[in-house]
């Protein structure tokens, strides 16, 4: 009896195991591998020569400007972990929870939010899909805010996003992909690649009401001249 219990207990350990996919995990930025310089429209250079960093980063808020603000912040971990078909992604930057709804599924998208419960729009509303090895998460309805608060580019109301995740060896790859028919002429796209920490849990944030100084130390450690 102990000898059949101990059978049926290394089947659904196996089966646990076989279902763990290849993208879940917590990661880091390792480095940003191609970025195409952003494809600004007249508008969307307008908006980005009336960006102020020191008045318009919402960083400085604790906010997320946008999916490219946390995925290019050094230093900042992600977890990526799927249960029962339920996505989730805990960014430890501005403590981000992100759960996309499954594509098709008929479930009401949800906006992330942080563990204060409070909603973030400009990462918009998000779906997800699992094509063979590769993770898909498509964004809509952003409110406005900046891909790269480093250099202003903007992030409009009327775009969309996507996230596409497979693995390269021991590594993680990401491309987020940008369009925007107001603000950009054609994909604005950034390859990213992430490294495993071989955590199992995204340490707090805890952010608080931050000073420009505070933020410049918090990136001081941001390798290769990358700006977030």
């Amino acid at each position: 009896m102990k000898r059949a219990l101990l059978a049926v207990s290394a089947v659904f350990i196996t089966g646990a195991l076989q279902a763990q996919q290849s993208f879940e995990g917590v990661w880091i930025l390792d480095r940003i591998v191609e970025e195409t310089p952003a494809p600004l429209t007249a508008q969307g250079m307008a908006v980005q020569a009336a960006y102020d960093l020191l008045n318009d980063d919402p960083s400085l808020r604790c906010e997320p400007a946008s999916l490219g603000r946390i995925w290019g912040n050094p230093n900042s971990r992600t977890g990526i972990h799927l249960v029962d078909d339920n996505l989730q992604l805990e960014h430890e930057l501005f403590d981000v929870r992100r759960t996309p709804s499954a594509e098709g599924s008929g479930a009401a998208p949800t906006l992330a939010r942080n563990l204060q419960d409070t909603r973030f729009p400009a990462l918009g509303t998000q779906t997800y899909e699992i094509d063979g090895e590769k993770l898909r998460i498509a964004s809509t309805g952003h409110s406005a805010g900046y891909i790269r608060t480093g250099t202003g580019y903007p992030q409009g109301d009327g775009g969309s996003a996507t996230e596409t995740f497979w693995r390269e060896g021991e590594h993680l790859m990401l491309e987020l992909v940008y369009r925007d028919p107001v603000l950009f002429v054609g994909d604005y796209r950034i390859l990213h690649r992430l490294a495993a920490t071989g955590e199992t849990s995204v340490p707090v944030y805890n952010c608080t009401d931050a000073d420009y100084d505070w933020f410049e130390q918090l990136n001081a450690e941001a390798t290769g001249g990358a700006k977030p």
